[in-house]
């Protein structure tokens, strides 16, 4: 809850400046950076605290894992970069570079996708909670979640659109539609690989 507080706080303050005319510091002036770098630390624990909170639980086998954290981050990152896909339509002039964030797109969901299936294999040779927890995911209540709404919908679809984008080199009058699709997914696969790992 506090580093979630911290976020928000940080995030509106550094931001301000752009909304309200008259603050005395802005994102070029020190104080303005120092708001920054405290927002990215806040950010920073919203991200990393789920994945280690769950991972030190030992009473639930399938969550004690030094995996599971670097899964959560890399999703958070996954739907971070989808966030900013999803609004790139309705973004006059920008200042940030689309290819290298398609880039770093592809090579995120192209190592999230390799982490959850080694998470998979560890699970299914770790312990008989374990087992079960996996077989939930594969082929028992939460198989559709998992295989369609995480990995087909949520991981391999968007690397394929992000993938046709990147290579084709399209304007960004022409790549924003796919660019939207392709966040909007991983957003979803974002919640469901959240849902099915707490529900597994």
């Amino acid at each position: 809850t506090t580093n979630a507080n911290d976020l928000d706080e940080g995030e509106v303050l550094y931001i301000a400046p752009e909304f309200i005319n008259g603050l005395f510091w802005g994102k070029e002036t020190g104080l303005g950076q120092a708001i920054g770098l405290v927002a990215a630390l806040g950010g920073t624990g919203v991200i990393i605290y789920t994945g280690f909170l769950l991972a030190h639980s030992a009473s639930i086998p399938f969550w004690n894992t030094p995996l599971l954290p670097l899964l959560f981050v890399l999703f958070a990152l996954i739907t971070g970069a989808g966030a900013i896909f999803i609004v790139l339509p309705f973004q006059g002039q920008i200042s940030i570079d689309i290819k290298s964030l398609q880039l770093m797109n592809i090579l995120l969901l192209t190592a999230t996708f390799v982490v959850i299936w080694i998470y998979i294999f560890n699970m299914f040779y770790s312990t008989l909670a374990s087992r079960e927890s996996v077989r939930l995911l594969l082929r028992g209540s939460l198989s559709w979640s998992f295989l369609v709404w995480v990995n087909a919908f949520g991981l391999i679809m968007p690397l394929a659109m992000t993938l046709l984008i990147y290579s084709a080199d399209a304007g960004l009058s022409s790549s924003a539609p796919v660019l939207f699709v392709a966040g909007a997914l991983a957003l979803l696969g974002g919640f469901y690989f959240r849902y099915v790992i707490l529900k597994a």
